[in-house]
């Protein structure tokens, strides 16, 4: 039986944070010479599904997806618009890309943090989202 790759999840969630806020999307880390806002997303657990008479066992993602920006006032209200926007792209998306079947994603709970880099400071929002997939 074929597993879903996690990196074909990762496109799927890729091109829908990129469409529905415009903003460049990353796994893991955003590159430090790329400007900010933009989105960063990490995998938090995987589960696979066995079922009796599946062609292919359905996969159990939870992905923590933020929009990062500068903490300053007038970066404020421009990362709360990108949330909005990034919920509004995942939260109950579906859909295939490339070898993702992607059938359901749920937001699961919001996530704010902010922290320090030597003087800098960075503010992430987002949430923690449950994708279900399986290969197309």
């Amino acid at each position: 039986m074929e597993l879903i790759d996690e990196l074909e999840v990762a496109r799927w969630v890729k091109s829908k944070a990129e469409a529905a806020t415009g903003l460049d999307a990353y796994l893991d880390l955003i590159p430090e010479t790329h400007p900010l806002p933009a989105i960063r997303f990490t995998f938090q657990l995987r589960h696979d599904v066995y079922t009796v008479e599946a062609h292919a066992p359905m996969s159990r993602f939870q992905v923590l997806v933020v929009v990062t920006a500068d903490n300053d006032l007038t970066s404020m209200g421009t990362l709360r618009a990108h949330e909005k926007a990034l919920h509004d792209g995942l939260h109950r998306a579906a859909g295939v890309v490339g070898e993702c079947n992607v059938l359901s994603c749920v937001r699961l709970g919001p996530f704010t943090m902010t922290e320090g880099e030597a003087a800098h400071l960075y503010r992430h929002a987002g949430g923690t989202y449950q994708l279900q997939a399986r290969p197309a």
